[in-house]
């Protein structure tokens, strides 16, 4: 069956073997291809649109998903915004936002979650015993421990064990005598189960040990 074809002004307008020009300007051509569904957009010249163009439906570009670079390839600019106080764009969760950028342009990236999941506890112990840092972080949520850090003020050396609620342990760490200090921070998050505080527990009695846990929630 043959195709049939209407070409339409950038108006919507039916144009005739005489109709190449609306008011006195070029017009883009936009072909319809009624017998396959497709609708087939060509400009020719250095066309421009403005104000706001609706696009419903979805908007495919150019390369296919594995398809290999070639030199010469185009592609969209994609724009960011400089943030020098790295405050947000947005008003709530899931809102559309811009890409921020320092004042070099160079991209912010906020490491493993977002500031509003951020967490961080301290505690102490006086001997051998456990402190809580971490709360249980609820229903379907999981306590992710990214730094820790324990400072000694007794005269004993101690083990320093960071545990999942006081039960399996997830780290160890030493905490020299005489005000000495250790901090670590995990290049991959230590996680417990889900809804169990994150715990410090002193294998040695030393007056005073001080534990400060940071990290996030998430599933």
């Amino acid at each position: 069956m043959a195709n049939n074809y209407n070409f339409l002004d950038a108006y919507g307008s039916v144009l005739t073997a005489s109709s190449k020009e609306v008011g006195g300007a070029h017009q883009p051509i936009v072909q319809i291809n009624s017998a396959l569904g497709a609708i087939p957009v060509s400009f020719s010249g250095s066309p421009s649109i403005s104000g706001t163009v609706n696009v419903g439906g979805s908007v495919l570009g150019t390369y296919g998903e594995d398809t290999g670079h070639t030199d010469g390839n185009a592609g969209l600019f994609t724009l960011g915004v400089r943030n020098d106080l790295t405050s947000s764009f947005v008003s709530a969760n899931l809102d559309y936002t811009p890409r921020a950028t320092d004042s070099a342009g160079r991209t912010l990236v906020k490491p493993f979650a977002s500031d509003a999941s951020s967490v961080f506890g301290v505690g102490s112990v006086n001997g051998a015993a456990s402190v809580i840092l971490m709360t249980a972080p609820g229903a379907g949520l999981k306590n992710y421990l990214t730094d820790f850090a324990v400072a000694n003020t007794g005269a004993a050396t101690t083990l320093v064990r960071i545990t999942a609620g006081g039960a399996s342990v997830l780290a160890f760490t030493i905490a020299p005598t005489g005000g000495g200090s250790n901090m670590i921070g995990f290049a991959t998050p230590i996680s417990a189960p889900p809804n169990s505080p994150i715990n410090m527990a002193a294998d040695t009695a030393s007056s005073v040990v001080y534990g400060t846990a940071y990290g996030y929630r998430a599933p």
